[in-house]
């Protein structure tokens, strides 16, 4: 099993997505029933890579992932009856890195990377076709992206440039990308937003630390969260009802999972 994605729906009841080579080939998906976990066969043959998994306002999911077999960014909802397949992009090697979000019409949108021109792209369902964009372009950006949605169905993401090292923000304005470098060292970025302002977290490569980064007006403002060494990889965020962040990451040195609580104070278990 690899490439997992977990999200809760409105019940605190788990979903996951997840690529597997053995007893189901292919995409799988499962969520907890009274009964048990039931799993479901989405996709079959080498696809599921880089999956991102989200639910919409019926607790329905939605998955992006990679196609290995035609190289396509791919993307599959539950109507209620069946899988419904869609192929997003499938200009070049595309769909690497997947991040998924739902807008309030619980419509997908998906940050990605394009292995074959080195770009972040973006897709976005319009109601009738998707609108596809590239964010930036020669400086090998994309890996790892990160997505979240404001009040206005804006995407704000999170990457990396690898070639230069850097940590990089991207939004949609309403008529342009805008994009800056948030840390010039920085790598596997998890994006939240918190009364519309984004948060960052992710791995220092310089320091080896796990950080935070938040905008105040044009400049960001990064902080050590856990400064313990070889810490911060594969982090993951979520707000709560008091706007507290939530985030659990990798403890490289010690092998195991952390959690931390950004509020008032670091709250580190």
């Amino acid at each position: 099993v690899s490439d997992i994605s977990l999200v809760l729906d409105s019940n605190d009841r788990p979903h996951m997505c997840f690529s597997t080579f053995s007893v189901m080939y292919g995409l799988t998906y499962a969520k907890l029933t009274d009964s048990g976990w039931d799993f479901q066969s989405v996709d079959t043959g080498n696809v599921g890579h880089y999956c991102s998994l989200a639910l919409d306002s019926g607790n329905y999911p939605h998955i992006s992932y990679h196609d290995l077999n035609s190289f396509d960014l791919k993307y599959a909802h539950w109507t209620g009856e069946k899988w419904d397949i869609q192929t997003v992009d499938s200009v070049g090697n595309v769909g690497l890195y997947t991040y998924l979000a739902l807008d309030y019409s619980n419509y997908p949108h998906i940050s990605y990377y394009d292995q074959t021109n080195h770009n972040l792209k973006y897709a976005r369902w319009t109601g009738q076709n998707w609108d596809i964009q590239t964010i930036d372009s020669g400086k090998e950006a994309g890996l790892h992206s990160s997505l979240a949605l404001d009040s206005y169905n804006r995407p704000h993401i999170a990457y990396e440039s690898n070639v230069d090292g850097d940590l990089m923000y991207a939004k949609w304005t309403g008529s342009e990308w805008q994009i800056q470098t948030i840390d010039s060292s920085g790598s596997q970025p998890c994006i939240t937003l918190q009364f519309g302002r984004p948060f960052v977290s992710y791995y220092s490569e310089q320091d080896h630390n796990l950080k935070m980064a938040c905008i105040a007006i044009y400049n960001w403002f990064t902080d050590v969260v856990d400064a313990s060494s070889d810490i911060g990889e594969r982090s993951s965020m979520g707000v709560d009802s008091n706007n507290d962040i939530h985030i659990i990451y990798y403890d490289g040195y010690h092998e195991n999972l952390k959690y931390a609580v950004v509020g008032g104070y670091w709250s580190i278990n």
